[in-house]
């Protein structure tokens, strides 16, 4: 009696010695290769045919063979037809047709034949195991998992089967359970580096990296030349932030098998250990093996960080320029338009960074971030009511995210909104406290006066971060708006020991300096924060002032030449270029300069000191003072000095007019330069000694009346 001998995947000395579907899956997440299913099972028709059968052996031998699918299912075909074939031999013909079925991609055919070969062998394990992988090549997951289930159940030494159910749980996140099944497939075949590298990336999908290298550490150990062992503990050396140790193992995994996967990994190691020139080459490379709109995305957002280390414009243009390849590629590249957008932002053309931010909104409105960006970009433009709107709803999405309210905060603090700005920023204190959240929140409090809050947000986002240079120098200034300049002092040199090229913090130290009248101090911190910072306006307008106070008016001027040349459309450089003149006496330059900045900003102090400019070249600047007047929308101090200087006011009424000791000082120098002008020396040198005694070293007045009284 003719018989087929039917072989379990057991009985098999490899996957792929003998008859048998041998077939792989592999998909792809988060730049993971995830490992393929793979399984083998083989049934050989070895027997002589009697006579009197109608399948030959030349059928039988057809059916059993892998090189010629085709051939395989005739053979079966026609052993399956011949219904005198005991019932075993027609269960390895269904089950060999179809593994060439299933071979040949076609799994709807090849589920019908494992059925049949299951109908007729219900302990069929081989054909379980095969129905399975058809399953799962057509997604249905749970169906593979049951055959899986039942080939173990029917052969519980087939490591295969094992291994197969382990990559379908995985691929619907049971991963304890694919562990399990690892582990039961390792203990029937430890050589298999395959096995080991599974289980290595199923715990690191479960962010237990610790326990991920050991396995991928046996699997290399197995397999020298497994680029994907390789290349998967790289990643893991990225989680356990080791970019040194994830560069090498990448670097091996490229040697053994490049690849566009292996570079873009190897590109973030680069960027982790700051060589974005290195992380450039690796991204082009795999670009140009397979060029996507995401890897074209990651490549502008690296030439991004390297403009802002290198400050190149050229790096900006060359991330324009990768981030335009990736909206090219894929119009609805949310990752394009938004770091383009940023890009944009970052070369001051915020109009096109919002044209990109409404892109990337319309490709993904749920994205908290992509209306955080356009706030942003609204912010610089000054349009604080649309910055707020975008916030507000970016806090609608995501309303445990600090960031979105302290943008918010921020966003009210510019428009002095003080009120809506301090609850912003206590909420985005409360879901994540962080230092430069305590300092917004500190400067908010100061814009209210409230000195003594802000210096403890200020104290307290010290505790968080010792080295917070700008809460140092935050703090400092408060100390100094409460008279406390020893204080402020050390707190500004604690901002200059965190940060040596902290200009601000100079020049805010030398302000401090300057109030305690230690001149040259001051000027000293003026000149270390111009050497940091050549621009710095403050700096320059603080040491011209100062040298004015120490009668250096050429130098002082000089100075404010500087700060005109740097700004020459900022009415407050001709301003103080102008009181630098009046100052020197040079009272027609002085003039000159105060209409320039009159005709640029209404500012009544600069209408006042042009008047008195004029005054002193004999010129009548009354109807010019009075059709100023008009324009100003204050009456508050020192409009009462206009109005007494066109005698508006007496000087009775003038001196009520002022309240604070400041505008008491400022109406004694005023009285002595109403004194000047009409000749009244004596008076007017008694008046602008009390100035001198009484003002404020930082008053234009107080630099004012040191220079009238050195005059007479």
């Amino acid at each position: 009696m003719p018989h087929f001998r039917r072989l379990s995947p057991g009985e098999l000395p490899s996957m792929t010695s003998s008859r048998g579907l041998v077939t792989s899956s592999n998909g792809e997440i988060a730049m993971r290769r995830r490992t393929g299913e793979t399984a083998a099972a083989v049934a050989l028709m070895l027997a002589l045919a009697p006579l009197h059968v109608a399948a030959s052996q030349q059928d039988r031998n057809d059916c059993a063979q892998d090189r010629d699918r085709n051939r395989a299912i005739s053979g079966c075909t026609r052993v399956i037809g011949d219904s005198k074939e005991p019932q075993k031999n027609r269960a390895i013909a269904y089950y060999n047709r179809g593994t060439s079925h299933s071979s040949n991609g076609d799994h709807d055919r090849a589920i019908a034949d494992f059925d049949q070969a299951i109908r007729l062998d219900a302990k069929y394990a081989a054909a379980f195991l095969n129905r399975g992988v058809s399953w799962n090549a057509k997604g249905d997951v749970n169906r593979a998992i049951a055959d899986y289930t039942q080939a173990i159940k029917f052969n519980a030494k087939s490591w295969l089967a094992y291994k197969n159910r382990a990559s379908a749980r995985r691929r619907v996140r049971d991963y304890d359970g694919a562990i399990a099944d690892l582990g039961a497939a390792i203990k029937l075949n430890a050589k298999d580096a395959e096995l080991f590298y599974m289980r290595g990336d199923t715990w690191d999908d479960k962010n237990e990296s610790d326990r991920a290298l050991p396995d991928l550490d046996r699997a290399i150990k197995i397999n020298p030349r497994y680029a994907a062992a390789y290349f998967v503990r790289g990643l893991v050396w990225m989680k356990k932030e080791n970019p040194e140790r994830a560069t090498a193992d990448l670097d091996k995994a490229i040697e053994i098998e490049p690849n566009a996967r292996s570079y873009d990994a190897r590109a973030n190691a680069w960027e982790a250990r700051k060589n974005r020139d290195r992380a450039i080459e690796d991204l082009e490379r795999a670009i140009r093996m397979e060029p996507s709109a995401p890897r074209y995305a990651n490549l502008g957002r690296i030439w991004m960080l390297k403009a802002d280390q290198s400050r190149a414009g050229s790096d900006i243009d060359r991330a324009i320029e990768s981030l335009t390849g990736a909206i090219s590629r894929d119009r609805n590249s949310y990752l394009g338009y938004t770091y383009r957008g940023l890009a944009y932002g970052a070369k001051g053309d915020n109009d096109r960074a919002i044209a990109d931010f409404n892109e990337a909104i319309r490709v993904d409105a749920k994205q908290w971030r992509a209306f955080d960006n356009r706030a942003y970009a609204w912010n610089r433009k000054g349009d604080r009511d649309r910055a707020i709107a975008d916030y507000t709803e970016a806090i609608r999405l995501n309303p445990k995210h600090p960031d979105a309210y302290n943008d918010r905060g921020n966003a009210y603090a510019a428009k002095r909104d003080y009120d809506r700005a301090i609850p912003d920023y206590d909420q985005a204190i409360k879901n994540n406290p962080k230092a430069f959240i305590y300092r917004n929140r500190g400067l908010s409090w100061a814009g209210k006066k409230d000195f003594d809050r802000a210096i403890a947000d200020y104290t307290e986002a010290l505790r968080l971060d010792p080295k917070y240079a700008a809460a140092s120098n935050s703090r400092g200034f408060a100390w100094a708006e409460k008279g406390d300049f020893d204080r402020a002092i050390a707190d500004y040199t604690d901002a200059i020991r965190a940060d040596p090229k902290y200009a601000f913090a100079y020049n805010n130290r030398g302000y401090t300096w300057r109030r305690k009248g230690d001149l040259d101090r001051g000027i000293a911190d003026f000149d270390e924060a111009l050497k940091l910072d050549p621009k710095n306006l403050s700096a320059l307008i603080n040491r011209g002032d100062s040298r004015a106070i120490k009668g250096e008016y050429d130098r002082a001027i000089a100075d404010f030449d500087e700060a005109v040349r740097i700004e020459p459309t900022n009415a407050s450089r001709y301003r103080s270029r102008g009181y630098g003149y009046f100052y020197k006496g040079d009272f027609e330059k002085a003039a000159a300069d105060l209409l320039r900045a009159n005709d640029m900003q209404d500012y009544s102090y600069a209408m006042l000191w042009r008047f008195l400019a004029r005054g002193r070249i004999k010129q009548d600047g009354a109807a010019e003072l009075s059709a100023n007047a008009v324009r100003l929308k204050s009456k508050d101090w020192p409009f009462p000095v206009v109005e007494f200087y066109l005698g508006r006011r007496t000087l009775e009424e003038m001196r009520a007019a002022a309240g604070s000791a400041g505008e008491k000082c400022e109406a004694d120098f005023y009285l002595g330069q109403w004194q000047l002008l009409r000749g009244d020396k004596a008076a007017a040198k008694k008046s602008l000694q009390a100035a001198a005694d009484t003002c404020p070293k930082t008053f234009i007045e107080y630099a004012a009346a040191l220079a009238e009284l050195k005059r007479f």
